[in-house]
């Protein structure tokens, strides 16, 4: 099935787009294993996975894994087997524990089964339907005990649901948690579609991984089905991290070698006629294969203890033992109980004869020709159990002399074994032995003590009571150890020794040390504890270095990305630790332990280590990357490759002349930077005649433009005025700051100059791809695409030919879109994000000529990059002066605020500061003009917030809270005002309409019994304390998040409909295909001839990474995913024609006491139409 992701990058948003259109399922994919049954006639057939043909006796016989449902289910059914419908066909998830795989639940289902679906089939076995509807779901899960699976969401997708699974397609996973609030897949997705579930299938809460969520749609009036997977990048990673199954071929081999010995015992042995009594053919074979079994036991007798055959790791549970009770022979039954390395062997002669092999697939024991006697004897064994034999078998054949070697190439000492030793049993049994004992001591297995790999040579030198030890000398049996290496003993380390003063960190660990239970954790940390000491005792380099690299070998640690603001040491990898933080080795967190929270000692470590020359490996969630690290003010260095200081902009007043209104009247202004530096001056309210003037040019510019337009650009003229003021008064004050852009010299470059601006260009960018080859190379280990690095190479150039004056601007900016591409192609390059859209920015705005300066102080509320320019309009001014004078309104009369696709919710008072309303008129022709309008949604968003989470109050005696029910009347007063009452109808949140109710229960659910206490101790603590109930602070909580929704959506409604104009414009760049095309894999060559498909310099198709680097392929390797040609996106807002709507995040993350994460919270996103909510997109 394939990932809803991966459609949505490759066939582009219309196809999903068109898909959302459609019907809708959407359920949970759970980690357990398939199994169904269905009724045919008086007998119930089961079924495993998705096999066509159903479970038999032999596979019950050889694994109980399937048993306890087969008898579950054959007892529930026993008196009523005729209620069941003929071939309908119960299809379940079954969990023999809570964590079949990857991820561990909370809890199993009941009875260890889940129903999710039914296929009603034919006698033919062929699908008529499936059904999914939770209500029969429901009905039978309840006759049969178990658990239902309930879809998430049944139904058309709402146009803010679409709206949140396309943030989610198009946002990298990385981001999640800065842009929804949650790194937790399951919650953003569920809640987005179905915020009444609080917990998943399984799972206690939604911030538990889940596997994956299936969508399937359907095609309204046909029989069409489409079904796509959004897989949880947090079970992803798990599944990458996970150590995979060894299936190397030694231990298969030995099995073989066994196997031969078996054909030849049968040769030997023959088969009897009418030794076969039994019924069925599958009782048969079994029959068949316990009398082999006990002869086979008798012949070699007590040689067969010797052997020791392993089962692989996955197969050591309970539930893969041999089914003992449906083996009918007595003595072979007798035989079983007593060996397990027996019943292993019985699996082996069960499990291997009663099926062909591949004759393509062979090795050095079974080879070509041997393959082929062994299929012959297969179908042979297959003739007797299904009919009476006469006789014996014909014999094998002298295939080991004449046959063994035909294949083979080469002889090693396990080949000379098989073909001089395998029919003399008693040196067969010692051929593991034999292979082994050449180099034994450099052989590695897992200490039983501590789960790490140790070396055979260095366990003998353990403590002789030691289960090291032990496993050791089982290894290499009476041999005794080389003397060639002699092995060092390590003394036990006292960790109440440690002294306070001299290793102060390692004497604070040992306080968490004494809280560790488990013996064999306890002593995993304490090893942690001596390496911290030794390094703080550590008094010569050697000493500390030596230190360093024993934590990083004994203790694990590692550390975050080199480019983050903080330096953070982590104890194990991710997949280390268990679901609270805790390390699975040592019982300690995995993050604080190494010198605590607050990271002053792990920065010193870190920059010790540095210094020592110590490669301080990464944590495995390391993003190299990582957002801010690429930020303007993050690659504006000095002269020394350190982060420039922020500096104010020079300056130099200039007098004004005259007085307001003179003829000869001059504004005071400054010059910014220095000689030649652009002049920006006051700018006073214009004069009626004033007004009257630039609406003339304004008309006269673009005699297209109507008198509302002309009206609309008026009142951005007033905003543009009045926003020059205030960033000549904070350049003024010094209150605006900014980071320089620094010469080699260490000298400023002024970027108010067109000499200037052009040289920062050739800066800006070798600061910003030296700073990106930095983070991709160190620490070493990662390797950039040669396209990736042919892109910075090129960027580099550009940005130097740009200022040289080679190029021209169209072919600088055409190389930043092209690196953009390729870093968004790159598995680590990616995570650069907004902030490196800022740099690309604000290169490119440079280098058309405009002073764009990256603030480092919050001055400008919604601002990333500031842009200046003459707020004055020349009197004489030409119409492509004044067209290109409207431009400027918008992008230079405030800030621009750059996001990289959708970009994250923020507060949304500087975007009501920053917009100017138009004029309503209610129904009654009443009108409420802009400037109220403004102030409506000022107190809304912040006298509304202070009266719902700052006015904390005691219920009165009738139970209520009477600033909360008043600032819920204010708001329905409000919505009536601005004709907008049914928004909140709509949504729920008005008494008496038809989603109250459900509404009311969205926020009980929310008022999660930790939030309830959390409210009551934070009003307990108050001056004077306020005493609540669990009843009431549950009241409060639910009763604050109405009043939070009502403010909230009633804020982005009026927002949009009433905006006119906007002084901040919204950039938002993505990457997407040129055009859509195969969604699947394929093969190099179809690649090759696929137009659209990305070519290396020597016409190879380049794949797709994966996060950890390695290229995106089918299981076998012989399809891979190809990049397709790719294209830099825009979507930008001007304030004027093309206005930012908000969208409500009604579902932040929420602390313990109920409040939200971020006040007013709304995404800003390009409005669809002039003036339009963007909920009509």
């Amino acid at each position: 099935m394939k990932e809803l992701t991966n459609i949505y990058k490759e066939a582009g948003q219309q196809f999903v787009d068109d898909l959302f259109k459609d019907y809708l399922l959407v359920t949970e994919k759970l980690s357990g294993s398939t199994v169904s049954f269905e009724r045919h006639g008086d007998e119930l057939k089961f079924f495993k996975g998705s096999n066509k043909q159903p479970i038999n006796l032999v596979d019950r016989t050889l694994m109980m894994y399937y048993e306890p449902a087969i008898q579950y289910i054959l007892s529930q059914t026993e008196k009523r087997l005729e209620d069941l419908p003929e071939y309908w066909r119960f299809c379940f998830q079954y969990f023999v524990n809570n964590q079949p795989g990857a991820i561990e639940y909370d809890n199993l289902p009941k009875n260890g089964l889940i129903l999710t679906h039914i296929q009603i089939r034919n006698a033919k076995g062929k699908i008529a339907k499936v059904i999914e509807d939770p209500r029969v779901l429901r009905d039978w899960a309840s006759a049969f005990d178990v658990t239902p699976l309930i879809p998430i969401f049944s139904g058309y997708l709402k146009e803010e649901q679409k709206r949140k699974i396309r943030e989610f397609l198009s946002t990298p996973k990385e981001d999640h948690l800065e842009i929804f609030g949650t790194s937790s897949f399951a919650k953003y997705l569920i809640t987005s579609l179905n915020p009444t579930i609080t917990q998943t299938t399984l799972q206690n809460n939604l911030d538990k991984p889940i596997d994956s969520i299936i969508f399937k749609f359907f095609k309204q009036g046909t029989n069409q089905v489409f079904a796509a997977k959004m897989i949880d990048p947090y079970t992803e990673a798990l599944m990458k991290e996970r150590e995979p199954i060894d299936l190397r071929r030694a231990p298969a081999d030995i099995n073989e070698i066994l196997l031969l010995d078996i054909l030849a015992f049968i040769e030997e042995r023959g088969l009897r006629g009418g030794e076969l009594l039994t019924a069925t053919s599958q009782e048969r074979y079994l029959e068949l294969m316990s009398n082999l079994f006990n002869d086979y036991v008798a012949k070699r007798g007590v040689d067969l203890q010797k052997l020791d055959i392993k089962k692989a790791k996955f197969a050591k549970g309970p539930e893969f033992n041999l089914n003992l009770n449906l083996i009918r022979n007595n003595r072979t039954k007798e035989i079983l109980q007593k060996s397990e390395s027996l019943q292993n062997l019985y699996k082996i002669i069960v499990g291997s004869l009663r099926k062909k092999r591949n004759p393509e697939r062979v090795g050095s024991v079974m080879t070509k020709s041997v393959v082929e006697d062994f299929n012959k004897m297969v179908d042979k064994i297959t003739d007797a159990i299904n009919k009476e034999t006469d006789g014996e078998f014909k014999t094998f054949g002298d295939y080991l002399n004449n046959k063994v070697s035909e294949a083979v190439d080469y002889k090693d000492l396990e080949e000379l074994v098989v073909e001089e030793k395998v029919l003399n049993y008693n040196k067969f049994i010692n051929l593991g032995k034999v292979v082994i004992e050449a180099n034994a001591e450099d052989q590695k297995f897992k200490n039983p003590e501590t789960g790490r790999q140790v070396k055979v040579s260095s366990a003998l030198g353990y403590d002789k009571n030691s289960p090291a030890y032990k496993k050791a000398k089982e290894i290499i049996g009476d041999k005794e150890p080389s003397e060639k290496e002699p092995t060092e003993k390590t003394e036990d380390f006292d960790i109440s020794k440690i002294d306070k003063k001299k290793a102060k960190n390692a004497f604070n660990l040992v306080e968490k040390i004494e809280k560790i239970k488990d013996p064999k954790q306890r002593k995993e940390a304490e090893k942690v504890a001596k390496a911290l000491n030794d390094y703080e005792i550590a008094e010569t380099d050697a000493d500390k270095k030596k230190a360093i690299e024993n934590l990083i070998k004994d203790a694990g640690i590692n550390r975050n990305a080199t480019g983050t603001k903080t330096n953070k040491i982590y104890l194990g990898q991710p997949t280390d630790a268990d679901g609270d933080g805790i390390n699975k080795l040592t019982g300690l967190s995995d993050k604080g332990t190494i010198g605590g929270d607050k990271g002053k000692f792990q920065e010193n470590l870190l920059d010790e280590a540095e210094r020592l020359g110590v490669e301080f490996p990464l944590n495995a969630s390391a993003k190299r990357m990582s957002g801010a690290s690429v930020a303007p003010n993050a690659i504006h260095v000095d002269e020394n490759g350190k982060p420039a200081k922020p500096t104010k902009i020079a300056t130099t007043e200039i007098k004004g002349k005259g007085k307001p209104g003179d003829d000869d009247y001059e504004a005071p202004g400054v010059q910014l930077g220095g000689k030649g530096g652009l002049i920006i001056k006051e700018t006073l309210p214009l004069t009626d005649k004033e007004k009257t003037d630039l609406k003339e040019k304004f008309k006269k510019a673009d005699p297209s433009r109507t008198d509302a337009d002309v009206n609309r650009l008026m009142s951005i003229n007033v905003e543009f005025r009045k926003q020059n003021n205030n960033k000549l008064k904070a350049i003024r004050s010094g209150e605006l700051t900014i980071a320089p852009i620094i010469r080699k010299d260490g000298t400023e470059v002024d970027l108010f100059t067109d000499k200037g601006k052009k040289e920062a260009v050739g800066i800006v960018t070798k600061n910003m791809t030296d700073r990106i080859d930095n983070l991709l190379s160190n620490p070493p280990g990662y390797k950039k695409s040669p396209q990736l690095q042919k892109s910075l190479n090129n960027y580099k150039n550009a940005g130097d030919d740009f200022s040289n004056g080679k190029i021209s601007k169209e072919e600088f900016i055409k190389a930043g879109d092209d690196l953009l591409i390729e870093l968004k192609n790159d598995p680590q390059g990616t995570y650069g994000g907004p902030f490196l859209q800022e740099t690309l920015l604000m290169a490119e705005g440079l280098a058309n000529g405009r002073s764009v300066v990256s603030p480092s102080s919050a001055n400008f509320k919604v601002a990333d990059l500031i842009t200046f320019d003459s707020a004055e309009l020349p009197a004489d001014a030409t119409p492509e002066q004044i067209n290109e004078y409207v431009q400027l309104m918008s992008v230079s009369g405030g800030a621009t605020s750059i996001k990289e696709g959708k970009g994250g919710a923020s507060s949304s008072a500087a975007k009501i500061e920053g917009t100017t309303y138009a004029d309503y008129t209610d129904k009654d022709g009443k009108v409420v003009n802009g400037e109220e309008v403004k102030k409506d949604l000022t107190e809304l968003t912040e006298d509304g917030y202070n009266k719902i989470w700052n006015s904390p109050e005691a219920p009165d005696k009738d139970g209520n809270f009477l600033t909360l029910e008043k600032s819920m009347e204010d708001g329905l007063k409000l919505a009536e005002k601005y004709g907008v009452s049914d928004v909140l109808e709509e949504r729920g949140l008005v008494k008496g309409s038809k989603k109250y109710d459900a509404q009311m229960k969205k926020y009980e659910k929310r008022a999660k019994p930790i939030r309830v206490n959390g409210v009551k101790e934070k009003y307990a603590k108050m001056k004077p304390p306020i005493e609540l109930t669990d009843e009431q602070a549950k009241e409060l909580l639910i009763k604050r998040f109405h009043a939070r929704d009502i403010n909230g959506y009633l804020m982005a409604e009026i927002n949009n409909k009433q905006q006119m104009a906007q002084s901040f414009t919204n950039i938002s760049r993505d990457v997407e295909p040129t055009e859509s095309g195969s969604l699947s894999l394929m093969s190099e060559e179809e690649a090759k001839k696929d137009s659209n498909i990305v070519k290396d310099a020597k016409g190879n198709p380049i794949v797709v990474l994966n996060p950890d680097g390695t290229p995106e392929t089918n299981k076998a390797g012989t399809e891979k995913r190809y990049r397709r040609k790719e294209k830099v996106v825009r979507e930008e807002t001007n304030g004027i024609d093309s206005l930012a709507c908000m969208s409500y995040q009604s579902t932040p993350d929420f602390t313990d006491t109920g409040r939200p994460t971020n006040k007013n919270a709304a995404f800003v996103k390009k409005c669809s139409g002039k003036n339009k909510h963007i909920g009509d997109s």
